[in-house]
């Protein structure tokens, strides 16, 4: 989002999600790769407390991205998003002692930013609520392709779809394939699409309630991708000062 066009509110919104980010995944440190004795981690209540603010994000992504700035920009900021998706999978690849990261979240929002360049001249002129829905709908649809299967599980998907390589990209992962951070374009790519969607209503609400600051977060959610990339060594070193080194 360009200076003149920037609401607070989103900012602070993205902050306080990305802030749910460095929890969850100092809690995962702890107790994945110090030790730490945490029953209910790792259990119902975290998967759920995840996926939802996962989902969050990436709405907030897809409402970003159709209120930022012109093409240039949005092409610049998926190049780099992507490159920084790219920098943790190689880092992980070589220094597994935080976990093993494939096609992890910034991998994902980098190639969404991408494809909705071409895919918004098609998408611009629809209906946003109908959008919205069937964004939502194709979302709830498509949610269990990691497990074979789609429609709440009455459609079982062919083997042949499940081989690697850009399968596990797109979101049809091999038996074999194994990542700690692991979005995938099918189904999450409708998530930022809902988002997409939803951008105009959520605009026009913040012209009449623009919000103020809300530092630190606001200050997160304006540079959420460095924010992102320094969280988990700064996370990763703050704990080995507490539990020692691994």
């Amino acid at each position: 989002m360009t200076e003149k066009k920037r609401f607070h509110i989103i900012d602070t919104v993205r902050g306080f999600l990305l802030l749910h980010m460095i929890v969850y995944h100092a809690l995962w440190d702890m107790v994945y790769i110090f030790g730490a004795d945490i029953p209910w981690f790792g259990g119902t209540a975290s998967n759920i407390w995840e996926k939802i603010g996962c989902s969050c994000f990436i709405l907030v992504s897809g409402i970003s991205w159709r209120i930022s700035a012109n093409t240039i920009n949005k092409l610049k900021g998926g190049t780099v998003t992507l490159a920084c998706g790219a920098v943790i999978m190689m880092a992980t690849a070589l220094v597994p002692a935080g976990g093993s990261v494939m096609f992890g979240i910034l991998t994902f929002l980098g190639s969404c930013m991408l494809i909705m360049i071409p895919l918004h001249k098609l998408l611009k002129n629809c209906r946003c609520s109908v959008g919205a829905a069937v964004s939502l709908l194709l979302f709830a649809l498509f949610w269990g392709t990691g497990e074979k299967n789609m429609a709440f599980g009455t459609v079982h998907l062919p083997e042949v779809l499940y081989r690697g390589g850009i399968m596990t990209f797109l979101g049809f992962p091999g038996s074999d394939f194994y990542s700690d951070d692991y979005f995938p374009l099918i189904p999450w790519i409708f998530m930022y699409l809902c988002g997409y969607f939803l951008s105009p209503a959520v605009v026009e609400a913040c012209r009449k309630r623009p919000g103020k600051r809300v530092e630190p977060l606001t200050f997160m959610g304006r540079r959420s991708l460095v924010v992102y990339m320094l969280h988990q060594p700064i996370v990763y070193g703050l704990l080995m000062l507490v539990y020692g080194k691994r």
